[in-house]
């Protein structure tokens, strides 16, 4: 085990209240050296954070991004700068290795302020759905239930399922078996079930108890099913499973959905790879935009997006947006109200299953 593994580890137990097999799990799972970001004062390890690489769907491109998790500074170290120190040494190298943003999930409310401080902006969304223990989730058709939820037909139908949504944060094989491990350590179910006549594979959902009592919330983290009746058949099985809960759905944002929940930010770390694949989603757009990024240098740059591409000029006729690069993500990942207003074709993004 590496010096920087143990240092990490030692701030995560400092601050955060995951179990030892949970910690475990995520150190022997998830985290790698490369990943991880150290801070030191004089000498001792103070500050530490942790960019594990996805990949996202964006207007039907896979990009790569990073997903923050173990942002911590040890208790006697707090409130001297450390983290913003580290953070923007982060950011710089995320855009150095080839990252175009970088995703996280706020711990609490008031670190969205935090976060927005320094270049990230909301633009991860939900809609909890909630229905009383009396709901019963009628369905239709004829469904099983899958016993082995490690399957490769599993996992394709999760995958295809998922990276049928734009602005997905997708995930591999093994973080799918990792959330199987990480869903279970929560006390939770996962469930999947299979259409009787041919078998194949119908919906998936991950599941948690708020609480210890038989009575208490069931908050289902991730449903994916092929069709509403799959989807019905599902939440009834976990019905039978939970017979005196509410349940809390958290689903992805529609253009109907309201009210919406706050559920994560991102941060720009190349304006350029992104807004080139806003130029080749978009090629009737002609217009200059003007970006600044104090803390990433190569992104204060204005930019020329015409004819499906992008370039950058020294100096333009006029400006079409003069914005910081939060704003920027602000308004390229909003609905597509904000879309038309700036002639550009943006969406909401969805990030879930992070092993927050």
């Amino acid at each position: 085990m590496s010096q920087k593994i143990q240092n990490v580890k030692k701030i995560w137990r400092e601050t955060f209240s995951d179990s030892p097999e949970w910690i475990d799990m995520y150190f022997s799972r998830v985290y790698t050296d490369d990943d991880a970001f150290l801070l030191e004062s004089d000498g001792q390890p103070v500050s530490s954070l942790i960019l594990s690489q996805y990949s996202m769907l964006l207007h039907g491109r896979e990009i790569p991004v990073s997903y923050m998790s173990g942002a911590s500074t040890r208790r006697n170290a707090r409130g001297n700068g450390n983290m913003s120190r580290l953070l923007a040494i982060a950011l710089r190298q995320a855009r150095h290795r080839g990252d175009w943003l970088v995703t996280l999930i706020p711990a609490s409310r008031r670190l969205y302020g935090y976060y927005a401080q320094r270049g990230f902006s909301t633009v991860f969304y939900i809609e909890e759905q909630r229905y009383t223990s009396l709901h019963s989730f009628p369905f239709s058709g004829t469904y099983v239930e899958v016993t082995d939820l490690s399957s490769d037909a599993v996992y394709d139908l999760f995958h295809r399922l998922e990276s049928s949504r734009d602005g997905t944060i997708l995930h591999s094989r093994r973080d799918f078996d990792t959330i199987l491990l990480d869903n279970a350590l929560d006390g939770g179910d996962a469930v999947a079930i299979a259409d009787a006549a041919t078998g194949d594979i119908a919906a998936i959902a991950f599941a948690v108890s708020e609480g210890s009592r038989e009575s208490d919330r069931l908050v289902i983290r991730r449903l994916l099913a092929v069709n509403p009746d799959a989807e019905q058949a599902i939440l009834h099985t976990l019905r039978q499973r939970h017979p005196s809960s509410p349940f809390t759905v958290i689903a992805p944002v529609t253009p109907h959905s309201f009210p919406i929940e706050s559920r994560g930010m991102a941060r720009i770390v190349n304006v350029e790879e992104i807004l080139r694949v806003y130029a080749e989603a978009a090629p009737h757009v002609s217009m200059y935009i003007r970006v600044s990024d104090p803390i990433i240098e190569e992104n204060n740059r204005t930019f020329f997006i015409h004819e499906a591409s992008l370039s950058t000029v020294d100096a333009s006729p006029r400006l079409d947006l003069d914005v910081s690069v939060d704003v920027l993500a602000s308004i390229l990942f909003s609905t597509p109200r904000i879309g038309d207003v700036f002639n550009l074709p943006t969406l909401r993004p969805h990030i879930s299953l992070m092993l927050e």
